[in-house]
């Protein structure tokens, strides 16, 4: 099973949902709430899945 370095994936993957989710919601506290919520539930469902990007990006829709 492959190691998962979340913490990692949070920084490599931080502002680039971030500001996906700014630019749909045109507001810092819901992007910043709607960012939370996305990891949050990627790494809440992380080992049922096969990491990559498009995982944590599924979150996002």
């Amino acid at each position: 099973m492959q190691k998962i370095d979340i913490e990692q994936i949070y920084s490599e993957h931080f502002k680039t949902v971030y500001k996906y989710l700014a630019g749909l919601t045109h507001s810092k506290e819901i992007a910043e709430d709607l960012t939370q919520e996305t990891f949050y539930n990627a790494i809440k469902h992380i080992n049922n899945f096969r990491w990559n990007v498009k995982f944590l990006y599924g979150y996002v829709k």
